[in-house]
């Protein structure tokens, strides 16, 4: 009450001032806020895209590798000996240790050179013949054996019977204990499909 007219007015200017100083901060502040993520959203996208574009061209790169693998004469004329050798003797026996014998060299030194985990030779029948790593799937079967539903499985199934070179997506898989994903091209002769070879695309390269 015993305010001037003065100095009711002066702190009316004041509140004014305040409220609106506020209401400016505010908006000042959700505009930079909504920029600021917008401009980081649009960043990462940019970074997304690059690196999808970078992971097709190196998948595209495993395709054509597993493609012409799958042509090369070494595994072509080996493949049925090897696939014969092991339904009737067996992974352990001289005639099976024979032909892997002379596979074993040349796969060893594909693998070592290309960066891949595993590579495995895998008859029509869903037998897996031969692995480079001699990983738990070895000798096991991808139609009817513990690994029947898995990436591998599938990714074996549709190279066999779409005469095509196929990739599965990254998913864990029990016999590495890790997520794996695989690329895998029939085996071709006299016109008919006699295997399926398969590489393990290697977690380190694609993380890199």
């Amino acid at each position: 009450k015993r305010l001037t007219i003065a100095t009711r007015l002066l702190c009316a200017f004041l509140v004014i001032a305040l409220v609106t100083l506020s209401i400016v901060t505010y908006l000042t502040y959700t505009i930079s806020d909504q920029s600021l993520r917008h401009e980081v959203t649009n960043n990462l996208q940019s970074i997304a895209d690059s690196k999808a574009h970078q992971i097709e061209a190196y998948t595209r790169e495993r395709q054509r590798d597993v493609t012409g693998l799958a042509r090369i004469p070494t595994i072509v004329n080996s493949f049925e000996p090897l696939d014969q050798a092991f339904r009737d003797h067996g992974i352990d026996a001289p005639e099976y240790t024979a032909i892997e014998h002379e596979l074993r060299p040349f796969l060893s030194d594909y693998l070592a050179q290309s960066g891949y985990a595993d590579l495995l030779l895998i008859a029509p029948s869903g037998d897996a013949i031969l692995s480079v790593r001699k990983a738990e799937d070895l000798g096991t079967n991808f139609y009817t054996g513990p690994n029947k539903d898995t990436a591998l499985a599938r990714v074996f199934d549709r190279a066999k019977n779409l005469l095509e070179t196929e990739i599965s997506d990254f998913e864990y898989y029990a016999a590495t204990n890790e997520p794996a994903a695989f690329i895998a091209a029939p085996v071709v002769k006299g016109g008919g499909v006699i295997g399926v070879v398969v590489l393990q695309m290697s977690n380190a390269e694609v993380y890199s």
